[in-house]
Formats: C-alpha cells, structure tokens, sequence
C-alpha cells in the first residue's frame, strides 16, 4: 500500500486504486518537465518497433492524472484492453504508487536548475481551458492555480522555496510537488532489480547506449535494428517534430503544441539565468532533500558524474 497520497492541481493518486497490474508492466514515474514523454516514447518504440498502433498519450495513459478531461473509469478501461506490453505514466515519488515486484519503473532526473526554466515556460503556455481545468471543479482548492508572470526570478524563488499547500510535509516545488522528493523517494530503492534511474542528459550525450541499457532492464533483446529505429525516431527533434501526433491534445493544453512542449531541449540553460542569491537557496534545497550522491548525479547524469545509480 503506498504511505504517501497526493491530490493537487494536477495529481490524484487515489487513481491507482482503479488499476490492476499485471506481471511485465512498465511504469515511468518522474517530476514534471525532465523527460518523460521522450523516455515513454522510447520505451514504446523498443516494444512496438517504429510505428506505434495509437498515440503515446493513449498507449501510456497518465493514470495520476486529476484534471484530463477522460474520467478514470474510461482510463481504467482502455488500459485493461490493451492485450500487448502495457506502459504508463506517472508524475508520483515512489512511496505514493502501488508497488508490485513484477511490475518494472522507470524514474528519469534531471538537473534542477533546468527544470524549473521548463517549467516556467510551460506553465506560462497553459491555455484558459487548461488552466480551468487545473481548477476544476470551483472550490476545489483554497488558493488557484494561475498562470506564471513573466518574472522567472520569482518563479524560481518560490518553487525553491514553497511547497504546495496541498501537500504540507513538502518544502519546495510550488506551484506543483516536489522534484526532489520524487528522486529521493526513488533513490532510496534504486538497488531494487525492477527500479531503474535514467537521466536526461545522458539520453541526450548517448541515446543509443541509453536505450540499450533501458532495454536490457526490460528483458527486451537490444538488436541493431531496435536501436537503430530508436535513434531515428525518438532523438528530440524527431520527438519536438512528431509530438502532436504523439499527443493530440497539446494544441488545446499549451499555446504553441509541441513546439512550447518540447522547448530547448538542452541542458545548462540555467547557468545564464540564476543569481547568486537564487544558487544558495537551490543548494539549501539540495541539502534538505538530496544525499551527497544523489544530488551529484541528478545534476551531472550517470555519463558524466561516473555514478551509476544501478551499481549500489
């Protein structure tokens, strides 16, 4: 049973309860805006080979989702049909999912600092209906959600330093959760044999060495011809490209479709946007949430800082 239950703008974990597992599902629980629409690709690629049978988004349901518009007894429902490999997506830390040991997760990080630039942008592009929805139904919550102003200093200050009010034993991540918790949370069960932590910047540094390592961990047979097809359809133009097709709900989500949601695409953004004042309070934020190695990963990727987080 999970000990933790989060119920904000965007998750409801209560959802889980709908779902049965079955033995071989992936599931790929990460903070929001490190990579997981890209690593959900990937994975579907290396179990459907290029041509997907449905959109990433319906393939992989969201099942912590609060606020899509698809009640969760339609979710429940399509997903229990799926008679292949069954994939799924969720934005929770660890200790608030289901765990089964025949079930495999999948946690992606990223460096924080780059994060919190995403999600600026990506919360300045939510639509009014969006954003509505966030808010849904009226009264739901004490304070609402709104769209970011232009000031990024101020986004970062608060998101190092609030949490959301829904979820008071956290200390940072507003308007959302947490990033650190999540990572923490998976962190401390990395040595599992079906828990494995991939980084963003060592798909981007190594995508094929990457996708064969995630493969290996699947128990899927890593050919030439799989990896091949992985490098040509999921690099992050190729995702950037192909998004609304991956996500036919982008256009009505975020101003600007797939181009808003796949933004950059690169690392080290941060270091021409933090001050100094902004660097202690993220280090101050490590300090509380991260152990010596944990953070030293999570900002360098397991390529550059030597550590593996598979290897305990």
């Amino acid at each position: 049973m999970p000990s933790k239950a989060y119920f904000n703008y965007q998750l409801d974990s209560r959802n889980w309860s709908h779902i049965e597992l079955r033995h071989g599902d992936v599931i790929v629980a990460t903070a929001p805006k490190v990579g997981s629409t890209w690593t959900l690709r990937l994975i579907l690629t290396l179990i459907h080979g290029g041509d997907l049978p449905a959109p990433v988004n319906m393939l992989a349901p969201w099942i912590d989702a609060r606020f899509l518009p698809v009640p969760i007894e339609a979710v429940r429902a399509a997903f229990s049909e799926q008679d292949f490999r069954r994939v799924a997506r969720s934005h929770l830390p660890f200790d608030a999912l289901p765990f089964n040991p025949s079930v495999f997760y999948v946690c992606v990080g990223r460096d924080p600092r780059d994060v919190v630039l995403s999600l600026h942008n990506h919360y300045s592009s939510f639509t009014d209906p969006a954003i509505a929805r966030l808010n849904a139904p009226p009264g739901t919550f004490a304070v609402e959600f709104a769209r970011p102003g232009p000031d990024i200093h101020k986004f970062i200050r608060e998101w190092l330093t609030q949490g959301n009010p829904c979820l008071p034993w956290e200390g940072d991540g507003f308007p959302s959760w947490s990033l650190f918790r999540q990572i923490s949370s998976f962190w401390a069960y990395r040595e599992l044999p079906n828990v494995l932590l991939v980084h963003y910047d060592d798909l981007l540094k190594d995508l094929a060495g990457e996708a064969a390592r995630i493969s290996r961990f699947l128990g899927i047979d890593a050919t030439p011809e799989r990896i091949g097809i992985i490098k040509q359809r999921c690099s992050f133009e190729a995702m950037r490209e192909n998004g609304e097709n991956d996500n036919p709900n982008l256009p009505a989500m975020l101003r600007g479709g797939a181009r808003t949601f796949f933004n950059k695409g690169v690392s080290g953004r941060w270091k021409d946007v933090f001050t100094p004042e902004e660097l202690e309070l993220y280090h101050a934020a490590v300090a509380r949430n991260l152990s010596p190695d944990c953070a030293r990963w999570l900002e360098q990727g397991r390529i550059a800082s030597g550590i593996d987080p598979s290897v305990v």
